[in-house]
C-alpha cells in the first residue's frame, strides 16, 4: 500500500487547492484525488497551461459515494467549461495516463463556490 497524503501535501504541490476557504478544506476527502509524481504533475501544469484554468489529478477508481456531498471537491466548486478542442486534448492526456488509473477534473479559474444542489452528483 502506497503513502497516505493529507490536504496538506496536496495543496504545498497542487497550489491553487490553497484558494479553497478552509471550512470547505477540512470537509474534503482526499482518497479520490491521486498524488501527482513528476509525469502526472507536468502533464497536470500543461493542461492548466492550455486551458488557463485549475486542473486536478483524481484515481480513476476511486469514488466515494457514501460520504456526504460536501466532502468532494466537484461538489463545492464550479467545473470548467471547455471546448470541443479542450475536451480533446484532456482525453488525450486521460488515455496517457489511464494504465496509471489517473483522470484530470477540470476547476474553473478563479474558483467558484457552488451549492451543493447546483452538483452534478446532487440526487
Amino acid at each position: 500500500m502506497g503513502r497516505f497524503y493529507f490536504f496538506n501535501d496536496y495543496s504545498k504541490k497542487i497550489t491553487f487547492l490553497q484558494k479553497i476557504l478552509q471550512q470547505i478544506a477540512s470537509k474534503l476527502t482526499v482518497e479520490e484525488f491521486s498524488f501527482p509524481d513528476e509525469a502526472v504533475e507536468q502533464a497536470r501544469r500543461e493542461l492548466e497551461r492550455a486551458f488557463g484554468q485549475y486542473v486536478m489529478s483524481y484515481n480513476a477508481k476511486v469514488f466515494r459515494k457514501d460520504i456526504p456531498l460536501v466532502s468532494h471537491l466537484c461538489a463545492n466548486d464550479n467545473g470548467a467549461v471547455l471546448t470541443d478542442v479542450q475536451t480533446e486534448l484532456l482525453s488525450l492526456y486521460e488515455k496517457k495516463f489511464q494504465s496509471r488509473n489517473v483522470r484530470f477534473v477540470v476547476y474553473q479559474n478563479p474558483l467558484t463556490k457552488i451549492s451543493i444542489q447546483q452538483s452534478p452528483f446532487f440526487n
